[in-house]
């Protein structure tokens, strides 16, 4: 699964703007969380050859597993992030409402 379009946000000091938030979820309302995020210049999918996998979690085992995987980077430092200027307004699905699942993003330092 890879990312269809931008996905390299930071989030700004700015309150974020919760809509319609008393609401309850149902199949005739789909929530909105919108957020003010700029985009992280030099943030990059990490790409690698091979990985250990778990082939036994109780005792600790692991095999290397050969292929082309590609993984989100880390959570930058606030010293290394280049942040666009630009403010965009993200929209955010809630949890079950979709197959992709965001729980983490970088945020812009004052």
């Amino acid at each position: 699964m890879y990312p269809i379009g931008e996905w390299r946000y930071c989030i700004t000091n700015d309150n974020p703007i919760f809509e319609d938030a008393e609401r309850s979820f149902g199949k005739d309302f789909l929530p909105k969380i919108m957020l003010k995020a700029k985009i992280i210049n030099n943030y990059r999918l990490k790409k690698s050859k091979s990985v250990n996998r778990c082939t036994n979690l109780y005792v600790g085992r692991y095999a290397k597993v050969k292929g082309d995987f590609t993984f989100t980077p880390s959570l930058m430092k606030d010293k290394n992030m280049m942040i666009a200027d630009e403010i965009k307004h993200i929209e955010l699905i809630p949890y079950g409402f979709t197959k992709l699942r965001v729980t983490v993003f970088n945020k812009e330092q004052e």
